[in-house]
């Protein structure tokens, strides 16, 4: 860290202060454009999740496969259906890539409270579904985040499973 300290001579520590360091160039009406931008966006992510979060589950599970059709998943001729419902067997949503829907991607969503994490029983309960299914893999998108358990257990399956936290949908819906 750059900058001098500065006491009042008798050496004692209480009464330093920190002088930041001079700046090494004028901020550019770009770099001033750059930071404002970066602030509404985390802004508007923010307020974004906080809407996810107020949202019935129904609602949230069809906005997010809205969104993942907005990426591009399902294709020109592919089809994208809502499965979830009571007993859906822990299958959200269903992404049929193509028209023969031989490539399937499967979609689970958990809107969850900013401070209950998704843990491993949830994924593995995720996993066990994609089997019932003969699938290999699929979306897992939550509202919250996940526990380093469940992130570590999803790098050694057979299957791909993609997680999404709350923070990545936030992103992906502003992009």
């Amino acid at each position: 860290r750059r900058g001098t300290r500065s006491s009042d001579g008798d050496g004692d520590a209480s009464t330093d202060t920190i002088t930041p360091p001079p700046d090494d160039h004028e901020a550019t009406p770009e770099d001033l454009m750059s930071a404002a931008e970066r602030e509404n966006r985390a802004g508007v992510e923010s307020e974004l999740l906080d809407r996810l979060r107020a949202l019935d589950p129904t609602a949230f599970e069809r906005l997010v496969l809205n969104v993942l059709t907005g990426m591009g998943y399902g294709g020109k001729s592919g089809a994208v259906e809502h499965t979830g419902k009571i007993g859906d067997g822990g299958i959200d949503g269903l992404i049929r890539q193509d028209p023969l829907g031989l490539d399937r991607i499967y979609m689970q969503a958990k809107r969850y409270s900013a401070e209950n994490s998704v843990g491993r029983p949830a994924i593995q309960a995720f996993v066990g579904a994609l089997h019932g299914q003969q699938a290999d893999r699929g979306v897992f998108l939550t509202t919250s985040t996940y526990s380093r358990e469940a992130v570590e257990y999803t790098r050694f399956l057979r299957e791909r499973i993609v997680l999404i936290d709350g923070r990545e949908l936030a992103r992906l819906m502003v992009d």
